[in-house]
């Protein structure tokens, strides 16, 4: 009877995870199916991933828009994202970074069911199951198997939250996997940096506390503190090494004299918890976010949203009495990530070039708002539950069959063409063009007007095939300043212009159209730079 239980739970788990996996799964396949090839800003990803193990060896991470704050690149935090893809960048499958992607997603979206189901049984697992999905439902199409920084953060921040809630419940033992997931949501974007450092002051803090209470046990586990310790050290030792790109950044931090403010803060809280909240949104355009955080929301929104913070303290209250440590670290969780939003929203640029990007770098509230929606209905269920009871068979079905209508629907919904698949077909031309026609040399300069899909491009294929590449300044600060050596001797010129007339002295070897928003045309010609002797 043991065994065919244990049985019945795996079987349950697996189904839940693999309602999880199908919109991972499915976009995927989308993309792969449209003819993927990396482009833009994930071709700029690419090329420092392939600068991994070389003289560029990236010790810090991805171009910031805090540059425009203090008028010097800035960089995000750490290099981790790079690392992480430092082998399937060099592959020639272009569908190698997506598959990482996705694959490093199923794991963290997997990590989250099965601790929700350590903490709260299997009625909290499948719950989560059906609500991390519709979360998924609020990003953009391509965010759960995409490589850009912004969206390479999101499920591995929800892991995350489980993780310090677990911490908070005195797991030691996860103490270093949450430093490096944490470590690894701050080096992708600075906008992780505050969430990510409050889920773990709570973490620690309940940590603390819980081994305090256990005064009768054995206070040992210094293996799982060094451990923590040794991870923190590797994933931290670039940004350490060159420091000054920490320096940048909090000087960018303290320039932003001009904010959204503490009442666009609050707004931002309201909208990722009063209904309709965030997470349960159709995918929304970066505007459509920053018209939310700017206007009032709807009476029904901040009332909902009330409630539930009220709730929130009331239960974390009723908790401690009962002396129901897991309640009051799931609540405290659940508050943080609220405080986080409120912090990040009200002190956000209002700078053109900044207030844009905040549809993108508030995506972290869609698991934000999740979590604290589940933390109210579980903590509710389980203060006053006499006692936890397994979920029937009946009640189990009905989940898992809520749980996989909701991943239907969400992968349904998902299969509109993603933003970037334009320029796939254009990118796979230009490509082979510049594959054919490159004569073998050591060493090419990418030059020309401001095309960052194509130019970028370009310069991960070659880097991809062991050239030494450098770039026009407008791309080359977006990779690192190693890409501005156009003191060195470069033989040939790869040279991307607007419209369909060629540089002087080039020769086109490909002529492409992008066709939306509006149709556009590109040249990409190639010069041999003449040397004097």
């Amino acid at each position: 009877m043991a065994s065919a239980r244990g049985l019945d739970d795996r079987r349950l788990v697996a189904v839940a995870v693999v309602v999880v996996a199908a919109p991972v799964v499915a976009a995927l396949i989308r993309a792969l199916d449209a003819g993927y090839v990396v482009n833009g800003d994930q071709a700029i990803i690419a090329a420092r991933a392939t600068d991994v193990f070389t003289a560029r060896f990236p010790l810090v991470g991805g171009f910031s828009t805090a540059t425009y704050l203090v008028a010097e690149p800035a960089y995000h935090p750490g290099p981790l994202l790079f690392w992480l893809l430092a082998v399937p960048a060099r592959l020639h499958w272009s569908g190698a970074l997506p598959a990482v992607m996705a694959a490093v997603n199923l794991a963290s979206a997997a990590g989250v069911l099965l601790l929700a189901r350590r903490r709260g049984g299997d009625g909290l697992m499948l719950a989560t199951a059906a609500a991390l999905v519709l979360a998924f439902g609020s990003l953009r199409t391509d965010v759960i198997r995409d490589v850009w920084n912004p969206a390479a953060a999101v499920v591995p921040f929800a892991l995350l939250i489980y993780l310090c809630w677990s911490l908070a419940c005195g797991e030691l033992r996860l103490l270093p996997l949450a430093v490096l997931v944490a470590s690894f949501t701050m080096h992708c974007h600075v906008a992780y940096v505050v969430p990510s450092l409050l889920l773990l002051a709570v973490g620690l803090a309940g940590l603390v506390l819980a081994r305090r209470r256990r005064v009768r046990e054995p206070r040992s586990g210094g293996r799982w503190w060094l451990a923590a310790a040794a991870v923190g050290l590797v994933c931290w030792s670039g940004p350490l090494i060159d420091r000054d790109n920490l320096g940048t950044l909090a000087d960018a931090a303290g320039a932003r004299d001009e904010a959204l403010g503490s009442v666009a803060g609050l707004h931002a809280v309201e909208r990722a918890l009063g209904v309709s909240p965030w997470w349960l949104h159709r995918a929304q355009s970066p505007l459509t976010r920053v018209a939310d955080v700017v206007s009032g929301p709807p009476v029904a929104t901040w009332v909902t949203a009330a409630a539930l913070l009220v709730a929130l303290g009331v239960l974390l209250g009723i908790a401690g009495r009962r002396r129901r440590a897991d309640v009051v670290a799931a609540c405290a969780v659940a508050l943080a990530l609220c405080l986080a939003l409120y912090l990040l929203t009200a002190s956000y640029p209002k700078g053109p070039e900044q207030l844009a990007s905040y549809g993108y770098t508030s995506w972290w509230a869609a698991p934000a708002g999740m979590f604290a929606w589940l933390t109210v209905g579980w903590s509710a269920a389980t203060l006053w539950a006499r006692e936890r009871t397994p979920v029937r068979p009946r009640l189990a079905a009905a989940g898992v069959l809520v749980a996989a209508a909701a991943a239907v629907f969400v992968i349904a919904q998902r299969q509109g063409r993603s933003a970037d698949e334009q320029w796939y077909e254009p990118v796979r031309t230009v490509l082979d063009r510049v594959h054919d026609e490159l004569p073998p040399t050591h060493s090419v300069r990418v030059d020309g007007a401001f095309a960052l899909e194509l130019q970028a491009a370009i310069i991960y294929d070659l880097r991809r095939r062991g050239l030494e590449v450098s770039a026009p300044p407008d791309v080359a600060v977006q990779l690192s300043p190693d890409y501005f050596a156009y003191h060195r001797p470069f033989d040939w010129v790869v040279d991307v212009s607007p419209g369909a007339v060629p540089p002087a002295f080039a020769r086109p070897i490909a002529r492409v159209t992008v066709g939306r928003p509006t149709y556009k045309t590109f040249t990409v010609s190639l010069r041999r730079i003449r040397r004097q002797v």
